[in-house]
């Protein structure tokens, strides 16, 4: 285990002292309204703690030779292997009912699943490159999408690391597979919107893969000890709660309730290299990965469900509102002009239009700016067709602010369905294009 992880290991006292000390209360209060009930000329009955809910934020990183680990924010150093939030409920259970059922003993082995959103193919195989690219290859030069409704289309890019010296192929079911000069914009944009139903939970084809974690700790990466300790605070915390309710004073144990991990949430921002091992170089290559980790006991088993979070160049949440909010503002009397409309009113029905089916890409990054490629779909309406525009814009960002703020400059038009614009997607959205999927590829190569 390297160093950076060290500090780890008191994540599951941590958390489980917060619950012990929250349990404690319900413990005084209890008491307290015990005492009342003898008291009292007319008693008003016995006060609990149905739920405690914790939150806890924390990021580990190196400071010189130092290795930090903070529950607090402070002045954040540049680079931080792991930042996490994790969402701590507590909840009271009826008392356990004896059965004679022994098929289902509790474990203290955890069982992985992995969610994989359902637009990437995940580690697929010799047939499928042949079937779905005509070449025989692997994931380490090649990466697939799955998109579209109906048939499954497929879109093989073979080296996307080489910008235009990529190799494209794209098959649907049923047809042969052919072999690109250029992407299709049609293309693009079914993906773009297959990317879209999944991170708006539209799209219920997720993949659930099992995950074999190493028993052997020299085989382990950073992430899989990381794992490692979220879960065990779970299991600490499964004993605190039984604990708690055997500290009642004996008269009172009647009232004591019993109490159960409910929620046991984490959110896992890491930066790590091609072996799932942190990176504190900010020179260094790394691969930014985004994990949700649910933790459960269900029917005796202990599981462990992982789900990949949207890379962090897809604009989600907040920062995509704000984005909209900005393009609505912006009032680009060019862009408008290209597009044919009259005026802001016009822009601002588009937009109305459009927002829900927006997806948002930042497809690089300068010092104070952000480069992005904005998806607009517009439905039909009673008096404009059906419309889909490609909108390349600078942003400045600053997520400190709540909400966040989002300046734009140098919005420009890159495709309109409506006015027999290029049927290819132009060569610099494209070279961002594979920029972006040569870093999904990467971040394929951790599972």
């Amino acid at each position: 285990m390297t160093a950076v992880l060290a500090p780890l290991e008191a994540l599951p006292t941590t958390t489980t002292a917060l619950v012990r000390a929250t349990l404690h209360a319900q413990q005084g209060l209890i008491e307290r309204s015990a005492a009342r009930l003898l008291s009292a000329t007319v008693p008003d009955g016995v006060w609990m703690v149905r739920r405690a809910s914790l939150t806890l934020r924390f990021f580990i990183a190196r400071s010189s030779a130092q290795v930090l680990f903070f529950f607090a924010r402070r002045d954040l150093p540049e680079v931080r292997p792991l930042s996490a939030q994790l969402d701590v409920t507590v909840q009271a259970v009826p008392p356990a009912i004896p059965t004679d059922d022994a098929a289902l003993p509790a474990s203290d082995q955890p069982i992985h699943h992995l969610t994989v959103p359902s637009f990437l193919v995940v580690k697929p195989s010799a047939a499928d490159f042949a079937q779905h690219t005509l070449s025989f290859t692997d994931s380490r030069d090649c990466i697939l999408f799955r998109f579209g409704t109906g048939p499954s289309h497929y879109l093989g890019i073979r080296h996307p690391e080489r910008g235009p010296q990529a190799q494209l192929f794209y098959h649907q079911e049923g047809h042969p597979a052919t072999e690109l000069t250029a992407l299709p914009t049609s293309l693009f944009l079914a993906l773009t919107e297959t990317i879209r139903r999944d991170l708006t939970a539209q799209d219920r084809a997720a993949q659930t893969l099992p995950v074999q974690i190493p028993h052997d700790p020299s085989a382990l990466s950073d992430v899989d000890v990381a794992l490692f300790w979220l879960i065990e605070g779970f299991r600490l915390m499964e004993s605190c709660a039984t604990e708690q309710r055997s500290d009642v004073a004996s008269p009172l144990r009647p009232l004591a309730l019993a109490y159960a991990p409910s929620v046991y949430q984490a959110e896992l921002a890491l930066r790590v290299n091609q072996q799932g091992f942190f990176v504190s170089d900010p020179q260094e290559d790394a691969i930014a990965l985004g994990l949700r980790v649910s933790v459960s006991r269900e029917r005796g088993a202990l599981l462990a469900r992982l789900s990949l979070l949207p890379p962090d160049f897809l604009c989600q949440g907040p920062l995509r509102e704000a984005f909209l909010r900005a393009l609505r503002n912006s009032g680009n009397r060019s862009l408008r002009s290209q597009l044919g409309l009259r005026d802001e009113d016009a822009w601002s029905s588009l937009l109305d239009s459009a927002q829900e089916r927006a997806v948002i890409f930042r497809v690089d990054r300068t010092r104070s700016t952000d480069v992005n490629v904005v998806v607009l779909s517009a439905a039909e309406t009673a008096t404009s067709a059906a419309r889909q525009i490609i909108i390349r814009c600078q942003a400045q960002v600053d997520v400190k602010e709540s909400p966040p703020s989002v300046n734009l400059s140098d919005v420009s038009l890159r495709y309109d369905s409506l006015q027999g614009s290029k049927q290819v997607l132009d060569g610099e959205t494209l070279r961002y294009f594979l920029r972006l999927a040569s870093a999904l590829q990467r971040w394929l190569r951790l599972l």
